[in-house]
């Protein structure tokens, strides 16, 4: 397990749109190197709960507080330190999919051993690395966000529904993946209790819905 891996702490964690709130009063722990799966039907807070957890969004009551064995972490370093996929993350639609590799590259250090392009491969993009993402299909554009996420070096990876939109190939070499990175950092999955999103040990955080 990477010493770097990170903890997270959710201390009274209510979230609210508009007069809406999605939940309210979530205590919970994440320890060092877990494997997490956070269950719950479409409009239960899977999604809100995962962006909290990456920094992407405030709450509306309590904190987040990560960790590492070196303390806390500020919250403007956290997106440094993390990796994270959802089926709405935006891909720049102007640039081939060598070129984001390339410019992700520029910013994240990767996994040891491993190679983004090779990785964009072995997930079924080889005939597509030069082509623009906007003629992508939803399927091949998940693929590319998981092969970011997965292939980045980080303490916490949270995988929002990361198989949405892929074949049982993509899954099959999800899963491959899935199980390489949970070897070195804190794993986070966000799911409609899809159980082939997740591995068989893992932890369950239930938002109902």
């Amino acid at each position: 397990m990477s010493s770097e891996a990170i903890s997270v702490e959710c201390r009274g964690l209510g979230k609210k749109f508009g007069l809406r709130w999605v939940f309210r009063e979530l205590s919970c722990g994440i320890a060092e190197g877990e494997h997490i799966v956070i269950k719950g039907s479409n409009g239960s807070g899977k999604s809100t709960l995962g962006k909290l957890l990456v920094g992407n969004s405030d709450s509306s009551e309590g904190e987040v507080v990560w960790k590492t064995g070196g303390g806390e972490i500020d919250i403007d370093d956290v997106p440094q330190k993390i990796a994270w996929a959802a089926p709405f993350m935006d891909v720049p639609e102007d640039m081939t999919v060598r070129e984001v590799v390339g410019f992700h590259c520029q910013f994240r250090k990767i996994w040891e051993g491993t190679e983004l392009l090779e990785l964009a491969v072995s997930s079924g993009l080889e005939s597509h690395l030069d082509s623009q993402i906007s003629s992508l299909s939803s399927g091949q554009k998940q693929r590319l966000r998981l092969v970011l996420a997965l292939g980045t070096e980080a303490g916490l990876v949270v995988l929002d529904e990361p198989c949405s939109n892929l074949d049982a190939g993509g899954i099959s070499w999800y899963l491959s993946e899935l199980k390489k990175v949970v070897e070195k950092a804190t794993v986070v999955v966000c799911s409609n209790d899809r159980p082939d999103e997740y591995l068989v040990n893992a932890t369950e955080i239930n938002l109902g819905g």
